[in-house]
């Protein structure tokens, strides 16, 4: 992230960097996205961790073999490890949810944009655009290719 900001502040002081408010609006939408999908991912390896069960009332067969006390030692500190691992989930998904209401690379965004907002375009220019960038696409030229494309 400290590399993606260096080069934006590299490109804003060689007044080179341009936003469109449509690049702005997409990026603020994926982003919240993004972090929206990795809390539902979260709280589902949260849920997985809950449905852990071990034998708790073995049969006494069980209990007499040789491997179950050792089995039992492993399974609670299996289940200390694991309520570890579960804190450590939590504690990422608080950072993730703090960041839907403060995120530090946003504020850094918005600082750096404020001067450097291209004019909004009519949904016909993004369509032409559009058509223009896809047509790049498929005849292989690189972004920023001085090449006109017919």
């Amino acid at each position: 992230m400290n590399q993606v900001k260096h080069i934006l502040v590299n490109l804003n002081e060689e007044k080179r960097l341009k936003f469109s408010l449509q690049v702005i609006k997409q990026f603020s939408i994926g982003r919240l996205t993004q972090i929206q999908d990795q809390i539902r991912t979260i709280d589902q390896e949260i849920s997985s961790l809950d449905s852990t069960q071990f034998l708790d009332k073995p049969a006494s067969i069980i209990e007499n073999t040789k491997s179950y006390p050792d089995t039992v030692a492993k399974h609670k500190k299996f289940l200390r490890t694991q309520e570890s691992y579960k804190n450590q989930l939590v504690n990422i998904k608080t950072q993730l949810s703090d960041l839907v209401l403060h995120d530090d690379f946003v504020t850094f965004l918005n600082s750096i944009t404020k001067n450097n907002i291209i004019d909004f375009y009519s949904d016909e220019k993004l369509n032409k655009l559009y058509t223009e960038a896809n047509k790049r696409y498929l005849n292989g030229l690189p972004f920023g290719n001085q090449s006109s494309v017919t």
